[in-house]
């Protein structure tokens, strides 16, 4: 592309890590020719020091909720107001070394 871009968000950071991987073996270096930020933060659960730029999931609230949301919708099983709900849980970017700032 031209211009060529200086991020990429990719969907999950299982997703990321494999990007990642491929922007390297085309001879290209994260994040000095391009940053990546993937959403989830899956790597603060491996042993290793974390690197991916991400935003964070509540995976603790998320299964909170949604357990809550069950048992109430069993409960409620004859409520059709009960049946669906939107939920929105604040999420958190986490700044790693798969990023770097831009110059405008």
């Amino acid at each position: 592309m031209d211009p060529r871009p200086t991020a990429m968000f990719v969907v999950n950071d299982f997703l990321a890590e494999y990007f990642v991987v491929a922007l390297e073996q085309m001879g290209h270096s994260v994040p000095e020719s391009l940053s990546v930020v993937g959403f989830d933060d899956l790597e603060r659960y491996l042993p290793r020091t974390p690197k991916l730029t991400t935003v964070r999931q509540p995976f603790e609230q998320i299964g909170e909720r949604a357990a809550a949301m069950l048992l109430s919708r069993i409960r409620a099983v004859d409520d059709p107001a009960n049946a669906y709900q939107h939920v929105l849980l604040p999420t958190r970017l986490v700044i790693r070394t798969s990023t770097t700032p831009t110059l405008a």
